[in-house]
């Protein structure tokens, strides 16, 4: 299956900077950037270095994990 340039660029803007594959169970840290939500356990982001309350207080980003999962099945039906 080969990507055009555009999906190419899609798959990785919606792929976790930690893990570098597409997110997996997405949450929000307080700053705004994802991660997915095993690849995150300092209380800090690795982006920006802005500390949270830790893993506990992280948000699901239902949002963010929708399009993945459109993502995912229009790649796979391609």
């Amino acid at each position: 299956m080969s990507l055009s340039k555009q999906e190419e660029q899609l798959a990785y803007e919606l792929s976790c900077p930690i893990c570098l594959q597409l997110y997996s169970d997405p949450v929000v840290l307080p700053c705004g950037h994802n991660y997915c939500q095993n690849g995150q356990t300092l209380p800090r982001c690795p982006e920006c270095r802005k500390e949270y309350q830790g893993v506990e207080t992280l948000q699901k980003n239902f949002k963010l994990n929708c399009i993945i999962e459109g993502f995912r099945a229009t790649n796979l039906s391609s």
